[in-house]
């Protein structure tokens, strides 16, 4: 194996850790609250987030690796871009963990057909998202 070879492996297998990582956290964050594993929208959202997100992060694999190796060191360097990153996670979190306690504690019931689709339009805002950052990393590449 030479040099290339073996640090994309490294990478890959970086990002299966981190990937493996990520989904328990979103297991937690939703099956908890929730207190069942019979929770077929958290499922369901789960997978239309994950599918997406392994696709983007192979094709870096394989075709970016730069870019992956970049944007995994990147840190926020200013104090204030720190914190509007550190504050924009409790929305997000807050935005996951309701659902499960309102399915623990029987709050709403959804019809299924508003819940799929919702589902869809959560799927196509992530394939999009992708297709923008495949778009942007192709026009303008890190300063090194």
């Amino acid at each position: 194996m030479n040099q290339n070879q073996i640090a994309q492996k490294r990478l890959t297998e970086m990002m299966v850790v981190r990937g493996v990582g990520a989904l328990l956290t979103f297991m937690a964050i939703f099956f908890l609250p929730g207190g069942t594993f019979n929770y077929w929208q958290a499922w369901v959202t789960i997978t239309m987030i994950f599918i997406p997100m392994i696709c983007v992060i192979f094709y870096f694999v394989k075709y970016d690796p730069e870019f992956l190796n970049h944007s995994m060191k990147f840190k926020e360097k200013e104090v204030e871009q720190k914190l509007i990153v550190r504050l924009s996670f409790i929305p997000l979190i807050i935005s996951f963990l309701l659902p499960g306690f309102d399915k623990r504690f029987g709050g709403s019931h959804i019809s299924p057909v508003l819940v799929i689709a919702a589902e869809i339009l959560v799927w196509f805002t992530v394939v999009s998202g992708g297709f923008i950052l495949l778009f942007i990393v192709g026009e303008s590449r890190f300063p090194h």
